[in-house]
């Protein structure tokens, strides 16, 4: 993992566009089983000269903030023998599937319960009593 990123952000050697000094860091940190990356800027104190200027230094992070979930790492460009896999990464679609099929027993589910409401209130239905008309706004009486 450590040379694939000193190769992705490396500056190559004797770059014409290279500047001789260093005015920003980028942190990586391997956590979660993800690799984050900071940028981080030196700033130097505007009152001090020298070694004591180099004592003062502090790090501003300016951004951007990234960060990568390798999922595998292959010794081509996108072929090859595998490098590196990762062991906890769960594919968008087996999430999906899973989803789908939580979703479809929801669905049964609801079905079965309506067949046994139905069932229920035919075998309880209630025979009409002698009141069960006085209401009605028909007339009849």
């Amino acid at each position: 993992m450590k040379e694939l990123l000193a190769q992705v952000f490396g500056v190559p050697k004797n770059n014409r566009k290279s500047k001789p000094f260093v005015d920003h860091v980028l942190s990586f940190t391997m956590a979660d089983n993800r690799v984050w990356i900071r940028n981080y800027q030196i700033v130097l104190p505007s009152n001090k000269k020298g070694n004591q200027a180099l004592d003062g230094m502090n790090l501003v992070e300016v951004g951007p903030r990234m960060c990568m979930n390798p999922i595998r790492i292959f010794a081509g460009s996108f072929r090859g023998q595998v490098l590196y896999d990762n062991p906890a990464y769960v594919s968008p679609n087996h999430l999906r599937a899973q989803e789908k099929r939580r979703d479809s027993n929801k669905y049964a589910t609801k079905i079965k319960k309506k067949a046994r409401r139905t069932a229920h209130v035919e075998k309880f239905q209630q025979e009409a009593g002698e009141l069960d008309g006085v209401f009605d706004e028909d007339g009849s009486e």
